[in-house]
């Protein structure tokens, strides 16, 4: 991964201009999927993995990082870094009110769709892909001791990653206030999570395992699934 993380100085900062770009992309695409065209969960999950797909990948490609070698690096670390934070989230999803959940092939399919998809590309996008513009700005690998100062790298790291959460949460109407405070807390500790271990494996599965509870214990009240109806 040496190559994908020390970016030549001309290119360096424009890893700043992707985070925000991504801010810009995750408000407009829960602002006009859950607002303006006011879609019902599964649908809004179309444009929301059309929009951030699309800029995952052509990130990836613009940065020229080998993501396949990242996910391999330090993956043990990642898995233990995944159990722990996935049991916190699931924690915390069990602890709002319960609600009805599907049944059958349509259970199966709400748990691929809105626990495997939904949660990966969460765990990519608000966390994973700022991160590493972050390390790639000061010039120094995910879970590494070289370049800038640790506590310079975990605030910058930090920073990004809430940035890109809260943008993308305040598209939606109901965490326009006070309730926008649980997901930035929830991502900061999968973020924390990421920043220890070095590896995506860690804030991937945190994700799919807290939606995948969200499923079970109930769409309709868990916080981690939105848009929800009013």
């Amino acid at each position: 991964m040496e190559k994908s993380v020390r970016p030549c100085g001309q290119r360096r900062w424009a890893h700043g201009l992707w985070v925000v770009a991504a801010s810009g992309a995750g408000f407009a695409v829960s602002a006009l999927g859950s607002g303006f065209w006011q879609l019902a969960r599964h649908w809004f999950l179309v444009p929301y993995v059309v929009v951030v797909g699309a800029f995952l990948l052509t990130y990836v490609r613009w940065s020229g990082m080998d993501m396949g070698a990242h996910l391999c690096q330090r993956w043990k670390a990642g898995l233990l870094g995944a159990i722990m934070l996935s049991l916190v989230m699931v924690c915390s999803v069990l602890r709002q009110p319960a609600s009805s959940y599907p049944q059958g092939w349509a259970l199966l399919f709400a748990l691929v769709w809105l626990g495997l998809i939904y949660g990966t590309l969460d765990g990519m996008f608000l966390t994973v892909m700022p991160v590493l513009a972050v390390q790639q700005i000061l010039g120094v690998r995910v879970g590494g001791d070289d370049g800038a100062s640790p506590y310079v790298r975990m605030l910058a790291s930090l920073g990004a990653s809430l940035l890109v959460t809260t943008a993308y949460h305040w598209g939606f109407a109901e965490f326009r206030g006070a309730q926008v405070v649980s997901p930035l807390i929830g991502n900061a500790l999968i973020t924390s999570g990421y920043l220890v271990t070095g590896s995506p494996i860690t804030p991937v599965v945190a994700h799919i395992a807290m939606h995948i509870a969200a499923v079970l214990h109930g769409m309709e009240t868990t916080v981690q699934l939105p848009p929800h109806s009013h």
